[in-house]
């Protein structure tokens, strides 16, 4: 569904698959629609906010990453007890 304000594009879309990372090809077919670009969903990472600005973005939405702690935790705990395991393992060699 596209909803469209004067002077402003906001387009909403409805993906049955998303993928992983932020879909970046998709937003930049937006920016080709000379129109403000609000890109939300899956920054998750300040790298992938700051990826999607620097192309030309005018803003990126985090959401329940910041506001919902309980989704975000795990994901850092989980990459930290991965990088001891491989840290302990690289150390017995």
């Amino acid at each position: 569904m596209a909803q469209i304000f004067w002077r402003q594009q906001c387009l909403d879309t409805s993906i049955t698959e998303l993928p992983s990372p932020p879909d970046f090809e998709l937003v930049e077919q937006f920016l080709k629609l000379d129109s403000f670009v609000v890109a939300e969903g899956r920054y998750n990472i300040p790298d992938l906010a700051a990826k999607e600005i620097r192309i030309g973005t005018d803003a990126v939405a985090v959401g329940s990453d910041i506001t919902r702690v309980e989704n975000i935790t795990p994901w850092f705990t989980s990459a930290i007890v991965n990088i001891q395991k491989l840290t302990r393992e690289c150390l017995k060699n």
